[in-house]
């Protein structure tokens, strides 16, 4: 089957007035395979089937919350697409200790708030995984006193923009 190009890609078409890059927050759940989201004609997703009971809201300081997505095609035509995501906690506490020990024993639903107003659903086909993390309390007054968690995902398409009508609709703890 060819693929077709039917629209191309214009600077001029776009508006670049609001292109700041970077997470402001994070929305983090228990993943499933049982859910199912819907999305509408331009594949934005606008609801879930049997999704998750509650999401939790990690906000981030500007510039250090962070998702990448990287491309590959393999030898036989597959196409995958492996997401990064970082979060960053501030300050060592008992309940940042807590919330990391339980996010590595689970595959979790991210849903990325970005600082230009979208919002990017991570780990939709096969949730995300803790892969790496660390905690420091640094050296000089100045230096990093936190921890950092590093998840890990592979789809086998680009993570979808989630729409606000969706946001709305979750319960967030």
């Amino acid at each position: 089957m060819e693929c077709i190009y039917n629209q191309g890609f214009s600077l001029a078409s776009q508006c670049l007035d609001n292109n700041i890059a970077g997470v402001k927050e994070f929305f983090i759940a228990n993943y499933s395979g049982a859910t199912s989201f819907e999305v509408d004609a331009n594949n934005i997703i606008t609801g879930a089937t049997n999704g998750p009971a509650t999401w939790f809201r990690i906000e981030q300081k500007k510039e250090q919350g962070t998702y990448d997505q990287n491309h590959a095609q393999s030898d036989n035509g597959q196409n995958v697409w492996t997401i990064d995501t970082e979060m960053v906690f501030f300050k060592n506490t008992y309940q940042v200790r807590d919330l990391v020990r339980v996010m590595a024993q689970t595959s979790t639903l991210i849903i990325a708030h970005r600082n230009d107003g979208q919002f990017i659903m991570i780990g939709e086909q096969a949730g995300n995984d803790m892969k790496t993390g660390n905690s420091g309390a640094g050296k000089a007054f100045e230096d990093f006193n936190g921890s950092r968690v590093f998840f890990n995902t592979k789809q086998g398409y680009e993570a979808r923009e989630v729409s606000e009508t969706f946001i709305g609709s979750l319960t967030i703890a």
